[in-house]
């Protein structure tokens, strides 16, 4: 594999084809650039998201689970048509783009393990009450 980082050029190009592709589209040919692109979101981003989910809900996080997530966010861009645009005219589309997937993590943190369970608030009023 090439060792020379991807320019924000680079990732900006690929944003661009992937979000052409559509479900009907033969995308066999592009397995080794998507494979690129988690190995550029281990470098380029990875570091960064965990530095902010950690700041942010406290959770220490798998850099190889968010570099795959970071290609199925990227592969959905073509309906994110906002993030899409802004990813492409921002002067740090890296930057940007680890901004942006801090944030749809924490949602999906908040939307799952991170949501408070009724059981929650009664176990804290049997604490309250045992001491």
């Amino acid at each position: 594999m090439n060792d020379v980082r991807w320019s924000d050029a680079d990732l900006r190009s690929f944003v661009e084809v992937e979000s052409r592709l559509n479900w009907w589209s033969d995308a066999s040919d592009r397995e080794e650039e998507r494979a690129r692109f988690r190995v550029e979101a281990a470098h380029q981003i990875v570091p960064r998201i965990q530095a902010g989910l950690m700041e942010r809900v406290g959770i220490p996080t798998a850099a190889e689970g968010i570099a795959a997530v970071a290609l199925d966010l990227v592969l959905e861009l073509s309906c994110e048509d906002e993030v899409r645009r802004w990813l492409l005219v921002s002067t740090e589309p890296w930057v940007y783009l680890a901004s942006w997937m801090t944030r749809e993590i924490v949602k999906s943190y908040k939307a799952t393990v991170g949501k408070k369970r009724p059981s929650d608030k009664v176990l804290k009023e049997i604490e309250r009450a045992n001491q």
